[in-house]
């Protein structure tokens, strides 16, 4: 069985120290801003996204920013290389890297808001509106950086139990 490269404590830290700390809602250019001192580099920037090279440890190590009205909405970034979701023996290593990497979190950022069971997903919601989640994707673990209007609809959902595993589009039709 081949290691599956992931992120650092460490480098989960400086992300996770950089977002925590931006003044809410975060602009574009302090978004690209916090990337350059990360070490990241743009690779596309567009009207609404930029995608970023992160130089983390494993193959197209990226992440991508969804913008909102020119703010932050939505950044994704990959913590590890995707593995074979349907191999468990790719799935127990998959676990135990998110358990280290969600230890690393709640060094940071302290005890968790929250978890969700269907992925694997625990977040922190902080002071400004703004969550942070490590989830298990099932092929690969990401950290979600959420501005307050996607966090919102996140919390908004999460009250009226609409399922977060749910694929859009594929809603049952209505009694």
């Amino acid at each position: 069985m081949t290691e599956t490269a992931h992120a650092t404590s460490d480098d989960l830290r400086s992300i996770l120290t950089a977002f925590s700390e931006a003044g809410w809602p975060v602009p574009r250019a302090e978004v690209v801003a916090i990337a350059e001192r990360l070490g990241w580099t743009v690779r596309s920037d567009t009207e609404r996204g930029i995608m970023f090279m992160t130089g983390l440890p494993y193959r197209r190590a990226r992440a991508d920013c969804l913008l909102l009205e020119d703010h932050l909405g939505q950044l994704t970034i990959g913590l590890t290389d995707r593995v074979d979701g349907d191999d468990a023996a790719s799935r127990e290593p998959l676990r135990a890297i998110e358990r280290d990497l969600v230890a690393a979190a709640a060094e940071v950022l302290g005890e968790p808001s929250g978890s969700s069971a269907g992925r694997p997903r625990t977040y922190w919601d902080l002071d400004a509106g703004a969550r942070i989640a490590v989830e298990n994707t099932g092929d690969r673990v990401i950290l979600a950086v959420l501005g307050k209007q996607v966090a919102d609809v996140e919390r908004a959902e999460a009250r009226l139990g609409v399922d977060p595993d749910r694929v859009v589009g594929t809603d049952p039709e209505p009694a």
